[in-house]
């Protein structure tokens, strides 16, 4: 299973109901966008790998994307390894990395 984790730093419990909620649903955006940048990087030969790919999340600050289950165990291996369409290597990182380049971008408006 290949997974990355994405997490918020904050003490949520000084910051309200609101504010936490928030901050959820800031998260569960930020996890939806790697997981769908994930999919477009990922291989694709039978479009199982895509389909295996889930957001989980850890508690009440932190989520992790996850590609991988009994129908694609090689998911991890193809995160690190493949030969025929290198390209594709690093799918979960490389889409990290650009959705926090994207988070970036706005901040700096």
């Amino acid at each position: 299973m290949a997974s990355i984790e994405c997490t918020i730093v904050g003490d949520i419990a000084d910051w309200g109901l609101t504010k936490a909620q928030k901050m959820k649903l800031n998260r569960d955006e930020i996890a939806r966008s790697i997981l769908n940048t994930a999919r477009m990087y990922a291989p694709e030969l039978t479009g199982a790998l895509k389909a295996h790919g889930r957001v989980e999340e850890l508690d009440e600050t932190s989520s992790q994307v996850v590609f991988g289950d009994e129908k694609t165990p090689y998911a991890r291996l193809r995160h690190y390894v493949n030969n025929k369409n290198p390209h594709t290597k690093y799918y979960l990182s490389r889409a990290g990395e650009t959705v926090s380049k994207q988070i970036v971008e706005r901040l700096k408006g």
